[in-house]
């Protein structure tokens, strides 16, 4: 939509007032080519030849007109004399980033205006001639609706863009006539030094594909299989693996790479070994116990004084006596075999234990324990996580009910300073487990659970998120982000930045919220624009915080 309209200068106040519409049309998509453009006339800020504070002359009303432009991701809010044919124009151009809401401080920037019939004229200025303000002057060619263009390079590229509409006038009493009579323009100013070091940003107000989403807590929890503990098998000292020493917090490990050892105490070598030689001695009395019993009831069984089922309970458990006999004896061979060279009291032949990764990952946790330092039998050393793929648990509250076949999309949302938002489960992206069967008795909610992946490592092992659950029908509608909203009396309201410098507090009705973008039912239009940064601040300003000051000089 482009709107152009004309204020005369009011000399008093030193402040522009506002503006009033005359006209209005289609706007084009914001890019290189197209805009959201409007001209204001309005008492504008004061630039003498040497552009510093002075007083306004009392006896002489000038009048001076705006045009704002949002286009190509920059707004261009234009300052000018009137545009008399043959005469030069000065032409005072602030220069924002919308995307960063700030000034453009370096760079050149050239100015043209274009006659219907392709005559023109135009001039360049090198630099800013303060941050973000350049200022140029323009002889009119012509009479009549001149365009206005702007082109100065940016990001290594030359940039083109269309800013709107100058008025062309005869002569000076043509642009007096023209000033008069219209009307005071609504709302509050905020002088563009001050949006820029707040900074203020602005967005337009569009209508977007949402669906309403249902808002759970959720809590990360690492997927199956993802998370694993390296427990010391026995007791004894903690060694180096290798000369990369033990690990620490971060450090990537494979799955079968060794972490540490483990090298029991001399004292347990000589028990274990006593241990194993006595349940040696054990089996044998065991097994010479059984053979005395089977021969006995062998020889009852031929005088028919045993029965033939008690005789082959006896040979049963004569096997068994023979079986647990060679066991005790295989692992009294294999505790000499390793504890021959501690025993002759060579230290480095003490059998060591590994303590092996069960997966790839990185540790996350490790106990205090040094190298050389005793560990005890089952002691949990090191943690190590696999976070590529997690669980998202959410808890769904009782009376909620969501169809499986409806969830299309989840965003999660963390809770770090600077809220993060991004898709865990959408076409391709993640999967829906479960929806849980089961209310808690303590926080009457029921969990849904989604395996989403985690390739980056945004997602932290206990982390608390907020989960925001897609499960509606999808409709087109008017909506602003979540930032722009501002809850003051007990409503809900936005500011709107009419021009430049002026803005607006209008009251809004919403609807259903989707992510970080809220419906608007009533209060703003599509093709608006409305501050979805630093709209507390321009609330303070609308009171009195430095929307009005006393004067307004560059």
């Amino acid at each position: 939509m482009k709107r152009s309209s004309l204020i005369r200068k009011h000399v008093v106040p030193s402040l522009a007032l506002g503006f009033v519409v005359l006209a209005s049309g289609c706007r084009p998509p914001e890019d290189a080519g197209g805009g959201h453009s409007h001209s204001h006339g309005a008492q504008g800020h004061d630039h003498g030849d040497a552009h510093d504070d002075h007083a306004p002359d009392e006896e002489h009303e000038e009048p001076r007109f705006q045009i704002t432009s949002w286009v190509g991701g920059f707004e261009f809010f234009i300052e000018h004399e009137p545009a008399e044919v043959g005469e030069a124009a000065e032409y005072v151009t602030h220069v924002s980033e919308l995307k960063s809401g700030g000034p453009r401080t370096e760079g050149p920037l050239t100015l043209r205006l274009v006659a219907p019939g392709g005559e023109g004229s135009e001039a360049t200025a090198t630099e800013p001639a303060r941050p973000g303000i350049y200022i140029l002057k323009l002889k009119t060619p012509s009479v009549g609706a001149l365009g206005l263009e702007a082109e100065f390079p940016h990001d290594g590229r030359p940039v083109k863009l269309k800013i709107g509409v100058v008025s062309g006038f005869a002569n000076h009493d043509a642009a007096h006539h023209a000033a008069d009579g219209l009307a005071e323009p609504e709302g509050f100013a905020v002088l563009k030094e001050r949006q820029w070091a707040l900074p203020i940003k602005t967005v337009d107000v569009s209508r977007r594909s949402m669906t309403e989403r249902l808002v759970v807590p959720g809590e990360v929890h690492a997927a199956a299989g993802h998370r694993a503990l390296a427990v010391a098998p026995v007791g004894g000292r903690l060694l180096l693996a290798s000369e990369a020493g033990l690990p620490v917090v971060g450090r990537k490990v494979e799955r079968g790479d060794t972490l540490a050892m483990v090298q029991p105490l001399f004292s347990d070598v000589a028990a274990r070994l006593a241990d194993a030689r006595a349940a040696v001695k054990q089996a044998d009395i065991e097994l010479e116990n059984a053979r005395r019993s089977f021969e006995r009831i062998r020889g009852l069984a031929e005088k028919e004084a045993k029965s033939q089922r008690e005789l082959q309970e006896a040979e049963r458990k004569l096997r068994l006596a023979e079986t647990a006999q060679e066991a005790a004896r295989e692992i009294e061979r294999a505790r000499v075999s390793a504890t021959a060279g501690v025993l002759r009291g060579d230290l480095d032949a003490a059998p060591t234990f590994a303590l092996i990764s069960p997966i790839d990952g990185v540790v996350a946790n490790h106990s205090d324990k040094a190298d050389g330092e005793l560990v005890a039998e089952g002691e949990a050393l090191y943690t190590v996580l696999n976070r590529d793929t997690v669980y998202l648990h959410g808890m769904v509250p009782e009376n909620r009910e969501l169809d499986p076949e409806a969830v299309t999309d989840v965003d999660c949302v963390t809770r770090a300073k600077d809220e993060a938002r991004f898709k865990v489960l959408s076409d391709g992206r993640g999967r829906l487990l479960s929806l849980g069967g089961q209310v808690d008795s303590e926080t009457r909610a029921w969990s849904i659970h989604i395996e989403t992946p985690n390739p980056d490592g945004r997602l932290r092992i206990g982390q608390r998120v907020t989960l925001e659950i897609a499960a509606g029908e999808v409709r087109r509608a008017v909506a602003v982000p979540r930032s722009s909203l501002i809850e003051e009396d007990g409503g809900l309201s936005v500011y709107v930045q009419t021009s430049g410098e002026m803005f607006e507090k209008r009251i809004v009705r919403t609807g259903i919220r989707d992510g970080s973008w809220v419906e608007i039912i009533s209060g703003v239009e599509e093709g608006e624009r409305v501050v979805n940064a630093g709209a507390y601040a321009v609330r303070l300003s609308s009171l009195g915080g430095g929307a009005i000051p006393h004067g307004h000089h560059h």
